[in-house]
């Protein structure tokens, strides 16, 4: 009777536990699609920011100073790090 009653729970278990993969398999799959939906879809267009540099090319406008992103009391003539957290400095342009 044991026996039965363990092999009869096993199978519900197995049975059921395919059920369980597949409704976590929908899950995931929808979770997924939702978040790229909520983060705005692909990242085409993302790195779209032009790179900054100290010359000035064609087209691109003059660097007025240099300064620090969380420090912004910084204003240095040159490229380098900022002197209190040695972060990389950004340009700020003139116009």
């Amino acid at each position: 009777m044991d026996r039965d009653f363990i092999n009869s729970f096993k199978d519900k278990v197995l049975k059921d536990g395919k059920k369980h993969w597949q409704l976590i398999v929908v899950g995931v799959v929808v979770g997924i699609i939702v978040a790229n939906v909520f983060s705005g879809g692909s990242s085409k267009g993302r790195d779209s920011h032009s790179q900054h540099s100290a010359e000035g090319s064609s087209g691109e406008k003059k660097v007025k100073y240099w300064t620090c992103a969380m420090h912004p009391q910084i204003k240095l003539p040159k490229e380098g790090q900022c002197p209190i957290c040695s972060m990389d400095l950004i340009p700020v342009y003139e116009g």
